[in-house]
């Protein structure tokens, strides 16, 4: 399973979704936003992620690979502070269909990795939001 892309990892979570009737029963029973979320959940919603993220991975990549790999801070990604801004520009970029939103979440993490860069404690979190 490690060899799969996100993209059929998602579509695996996707599915295992789709087969639970009872927990889609109860999520579309929510009042006035079941039906979404459910659709949200389902292989629908989740092609609209699935491109948004992958849209964002393809921006990053085209930031990171301009970069010198003596530039890059990879004790960065090792913290939580880096795990954590990892994870929100994942979920942020996972809600929004804009394309400049994307690139400039690839750009705030590109930056966030250069060394020498500095950043005040929650600044490129911030950014994000």
């Amino acid at each position: 399973m490690s060899n799969l892309t996100i993209s059929d990892k998602l579509a695996i979570a996707s599915q295992m979704y789709a087969e639970e009737s009872v927990l889609r029963a109860a999520i579309s029973s929510v009042p006035y936003v079941g039906g979404a979320l459910d659709i949200m959940f389902s292989s629908r919603g989740q092609s609209y992620i699935i491109r948004r993220i992958e849209g964002f991975i393809e921006e990053l990549k085209e930031q990171v690979s301009h970069l010198e790999e003596s530039k890059i801070n990879h004790e960065f990604l090792e913290t939580e502070e880096g795990f954590d801004l990892l994870v929100k520009a994942f979920n942020s970029s996972a809600r929004t269909r804009q394309q400049e939103k994307l690139k400039l979440y690839a750009r705030i993490i590109k930056e966030s990795l250069t060394a020498g860069k500095e950043f005040e404690e929650e600044d490129a979190e911030l950014y994000l939001t």
